[in-house]
């Protein structure tokens, strides 16, 4: 009996692995990476579930590995940008524009000469 869960427990642990995995894959990882990431949660995955809590410490390591291919910034400034409208627009104020722009120094009164 205890086989079984052993096995049944190793492979729940895969197929949640596989889920962000499968994330990444999508997201045009290659290969090697990918199998680095697999492995390492894996492990940490059945590390926890075997050695019953006592690292709990790799516990929110864990929980932000496998959330992490979910939450991507790429994407949030992709929406950020198609909600505006495209291309980023000048908000700078007039006078501040004005202000900026270099001085042509043979055009106008510089004072002086």
């Amino acid at each position: 009996m205890r086989e079984l869960t052993v096995v049944l427990l190793v492979a729940a642990i895969f197929a949640l692995v596989l889920i962000p995995t499968r994330r990444l894959f999508t997201a045009g990882w290659t290969s090697r990476p990918l199998g680095v990431y697999f492995f390492a949660l894996f492990g940490s995955g059945l590390l926890i579930a075997l050695t019953r809590g006592r690292v709990g410490f790799l516990l929110p390591i864990l929980v932000i590995a496998y959330l992490a291919p979910f939450i991507t910034a790429r994407r949030g400034l992709r929406a950020t940008r198609e909600r505006s409208g495209g291309a980023m627009k000048d908000v700078t104020p007039a006078d501040e524009y004005v202000r900026s722009q270099p001085r042509d120094p043979g055009s106008g009164s510089s004072g002086g000469v």
